[in-house]
């Protein structure tokens, strides 16, 4: 049956009035005990024998209170429980006095009034009701403890609210109220120590410590409070305080991944140290997908971690996961960060002293080693660091019967692109190939349609680009011959129609640029079209790459050709305006190429230094001038990308 509409008036009236905080209007609207007022009996801490619904006023009253329900089914109690006003606590009691059952009703989301006041930080509210239900059931009483235990619909109960509001005051008065309310069991929920850690709030941890021996460390999906604990750094007292009470806890994994604490604390950086202190054999728990603690730490490239588990137990070096892999071959597969490689280096140096050297040859379920890996990663600084040890095998087959040499020269061979000086994985060949002392003789797979047409795709693709610019360069220096700074000498000259500067040095110079530019754009035009139309997809790439060396020798043609010319017509009437035109110039493009030369050349001699740290065992002086630049390697590389400005200077004079 609908409620009348009296009925839904009264109800209305009740929430208005209890959202206000008017007193007045819930004394009239909730009937009054037929003695006296029931809430002054409690406050008093007087008891009468007809208050639990004994009398008809109280009957009336209950039901007046029950009626007035919001949409989300919050009573009168819960609003006022909502207020922090001194006006919602004289209403809290009037409503405890005549309905002290609405203390413990829930509302849609399953809250109780006192998790609605402390999810909004009134403490004082919270400890009025508390103090009121203290006083009808008596200090420590069971219907106390019992509506403080009431969980909400996300398993939690008022202790959590307080803790997420990070209030000690508020988590102290539950503490007193109840002090085993930490010890709540929670249908696979965060426990009240659990969240606490997880926030980083040491003290209000200790303070559930302190408060109770057998509080809980449950977390969701079978965590505990050590996987807390690391997410949320709470300090290290906290943590030793966890490992005294319950340190078992480190080898409990959780469902989903079965990542145990060590697991987390070598993927999130936590106290690693601590947690193998307290129990060294953790370490050699797997989880879900059968890999170890240092095996996370690798993946996720930290250093510190794997060194504390090698430190630990040098035998963690050897551990394997579901594939075989050592945390070698993990740093190494995934090389491609900056700090995985960084590990890489750090093991290399390692070896030796914190694990055995034969395990950097370790071979996976597929036969590869960490060289394979990195080989296949296609770092360079990852395949430098293995090579420069002189334990690690060169010469090793995987199940595909490859050395890692013969695994370099594959992948070049099915590079779907151009072959540089610069491409990584060219040079990772080279580096093999002089490491190795023996030339390649592998026999190549047989190859694939759909890879060579995916090649030539991509070679197509760099001669519309590279040709774009050889074609630009080609015009401007075919226009620049004919259109030379300073004009030409008019026809009544003796020498009419002939430059106006001609004889002059710069201008000479001017011409000369000019021509090697115009020259090497219009090779690298006819080596672009061989690149393009050729039928051999391996000297296409060569073409190529020839026409990319010569675009650059005529873009750096075209820049001196301009200084030349922009000086030649403006040193005679402003040299000022003139040398600063040159100088802004010269400057960007010649930090610029000097930044190229430089890289070029660090590429070739951090190679030359690996091959110096194999296979030279000597110290001292020797082994610093193995790691010097060359002068020979410097002259080459300036040579091979500054012979367009040599042949100006020499016929500059």
């Amino acid at each position: 049956m609908e409620a009348s509409p009296n009925v839904q008036s009264k109800s209305n009236e009740l929430l208005l009035a209890a959202g206000l905080g008017d007193v007045q209007q819930i004394k009239r609207l909730l009937p009054q005990h037929k003695e006296e007022d029931v809430a002054r009996q409690v406050v008093l801490h007087v008891a009468e024998d007809d208050f639990d619904g004994q009398g008809p006023a109280a009957a009336i009253a209950d039901a007046d209170a029950d009626a007035a329900v919001t949409a989300t089914g919050d009573s009168i109690l819960h609003v006022v429980a909502c207020g922090g006003h001194a006006r919602f606590l004289e209403c809290a009691t009037v409503i405890f006095g005549r309905a002290n059952h609405l203390l413990g009703a829930r509302n849609g989301n399953g809250d109780t009034p006192l998790h609605c006041a402390a999810r909004l930080g009134h403490a004082r509210m919270v400890t009025h009701l508390l103090g009121l239900a203290r006083a009808r059931h008596g200090d420590g009483g069971e219907v106390v403890k019992g509506i403080l235990r009431t969980q909400n619909g996300k398993g939690e109960t008022v202790l959590h609210e307080a803790i997420r509001l990070e209030d000690k005051d508020m988590v102290g008065v539950l503490l007193s109220a109840d002090s085993q309310l930490a010890r709540v069991p929670v249908a696979d929920g965060i426990s009240p120590l659990y969240l606490s850690l997880l926030l980083g709030l040491g003290d209000i941890a200790r303070q559930l410590f302190v408060g109770d021996e057998a509080v809980s460390y449950s977390g969701p999906d079978g965590r505990n409070a050590f996987h807390a604990a690391i997410l949320g750094t709470p300090g290290k007292e906290s943590i030793e305080m966890l490992l005294e009470r319950n340190k078992d806890l480190i080898r409990q994994g959780e469902r989903s991944t079965g990542s145990t604490p060590l697991h987390w604390a070598a993927k999130w950086e936590g106290p690693i140290r601590l947690l193998l202190k307290a129990d060294p054999a953790a370490a050699y728990l797997q989880d879900s997908d059968w890999s170890f603690p240092i095996h996370v730490a690798a993946l996720e490239g930290k250093a510190d971690a794997v060194l504390a588990l090698l430190e630990s137990s040098p035998c963690c070096a050897e551990l394997r996961d579901g594939k075989g892999r050592t945390f070698l071959h993990v740093a190494a597969t995934e090389a491609e960060e900056e700090f995985k490689v960084s590990l890489v280096r750090k093991a290399c140096i390692w070896h030796g002293k914190l694990f055995a050297s034969s395990s950097m040859n370790i071979q996976d379920d597929e036969g590869n080693t960490a060289l394979h890996l990195a080989v296949l990663a296609g770092n360079i600084d990852a395949v430098r660091a293995l090579v420069s040890v002189p334990e690690v095998k060169l010469t090793l087959r995987n199940n595909k019967r490859e050395t890692p040499k013969e695994t370099a020269f594959i992948r070049v061979h099915r590079a779907r692109s151009s072959v540089y000086s610069w491409n990584s994985r060219y040079r990772i060949l080279l580096l093999l190939r002089d490491a190795t002392g023996v030339s390649s003789r592998f026999i190549l797979p047989k190859r694939d349609a759909l890879g060579e047409m995916e090649r030539s795709q991509n070679i197509a693709g760099h001669t519309q680009i590279i040709g774009l610019g050889s074609v630009l360069i080609t015009t401007v220096t075919f226009a620049a011959a004919f259109a030379v700074p300073g004009g030409y000498r008019a026809d009544d000259h003796d020498k009419g129609g002939t430059p106006t500067l001609a004889g002059h040095h710069f201008f000479d110079a001017f011409v000369i640029a000019n021509t090697l530019a115009f020259i090497c754009s219009a090779l690298s035009m006819l080596f672009l079209m061989y690149a393009g139309v050729g039928s051999d997809v391996e000297r296409r790439m060569w073409s190529l790459s020839i026409s990319l060396n010569l675009l650059a020798s005529s873009a750096r043609s075209l820049v001196a050709s301009f200084i030349f010319g922009m000086y030649s017509i403006l040193a005679p009437v402003d040299r000022k305006t003139a040398l600063f035109s040159c100088i802004i110039t010269v400057v960007p493009l010649g930090v610029v190429e000097m930044g190229l030369s430089y890289i070029m050349l660090i590429m070739v001699h951090s190679d030359k230094a690996v091959m110096t740290r194999r296979f030279v065992n000597l110290q001292g002086w020797w082994r610093l001038r193995g790691l010097a630049v060359p002068v020979w390697a410097i002259l080459c590389t300036l040579i091979l990308q500054f012979w367009p400005y040599i042949i100006i200077q020499a016929t500059f004079h």
